[in-house]
Order: structure tokens, then C-alpha cells, then sequence
């Protein structure tokens, strides 16, 4: 379980600014979930990059690719980009899919893939506030 003060549904009220989905005090100051922007593309592929075998697979030499994908991605209401800002600066990010299933009665269930958080940022609460229940 983490340790940290979160709040979530907290709304910016600067004109033009992309809603926060959650707030949280961490170490190094106020990390935000939000929806992510086209305009994020360039720091989501570091992100995506900075692993081993993002390494090899992720290139931002042609953004169209990525362009396309976040277009599908932001027009289907089932899915949500997500970035973390750490005071401002894209410092994780994480996609949430809601898949309808036959088990259960028929119920939903939330898959959440290419979770990453900047080296820099690693350690300092920002992956314990993407899951504030600590799971």
C-alpha cells in the first residue's frame, strides 16, 4: 500500500489546460495524471524508449506511426492515454484499455499497458501514485 496523499478528480481551472484525472503530493513535488496531448508524443516515446527492448523498437526519426495510433487511441472512448507530470514535465505515462468480457455477467475489466516512469523520477513516489491502491 502506498504512502502517499492522492486525490483524484482534481480539475485545473487554467483556461486551455487538460484536465487532471489525479493529483499527488511525492518527493520531488506534485505529480498530476492527465489525458495525454498529441503535443506529449516526443516525451511519451523517451519514455517508451528508455527501456531495453524499447530500445531497439521505438524510433521518434517518423512520428506518423505514432500520430496515427494516438488517434485511434483518443477517438475510442475504451481506451485513455495517460501522462504524469512531475511539476509540469511529462515524467510517466500509462494506457488504460476497458475490455468487455462475457465472464462475470457480461463485465468490464481495465487492462493498463506500457507503463513507464522517467529514470530521474524512478524512487521518487510517481509509479506509487499510477496505483495509489499498491497493487
Amino acid at each position: 500500500m502506498c504512502s502517499i496523499g492522492w486525490q483524484a478528480g482534481v480539475v485545473s481551472t487554467q483556461s486551455g489546460a487538460v484536465p487532471a484525472l489525479f493529483t499527488a503530493a511525492v518527493e520531488r513535488g506534485n505529480f498530476t495524471l492527465r489525458r495525454a496531448r498529441k503535443g506529449d508524443l516526443p516525451q511519451i516515446l523517451a519514455l517508451l524508449a528508455d527501456d531495453q527492448l524499447g530500445a531497439t523498437r521505438e524510433s521518434a526519426d517518423d512520428l506518423s506511426p505514432y500520430e496515427r495510433a494516438f488517434d485511434a487511441i483518443d477517438a475510442d472512448p475504451s481506451h485513455l492515454l495517460v501522462v504524469g507530470e512531475l511539476d509540469g514535465d511529462v515524467v510517466a505515462t500509462f494506457q488504460l484499455s476497458y475490455i468487455p468480457g462475457l465472464s462475470r455477467k457480461g463485465s468490464w475489466r481495465a487492462q493498463i499497458e506500457a507503463v513507464r516512469v522517467s529514470e530521474v523520477s524512478r524512487g521518487q513516489g510517481c509509479g506509487c501514485a499510477h496505483d495509489p491502491m499498491g497493487y
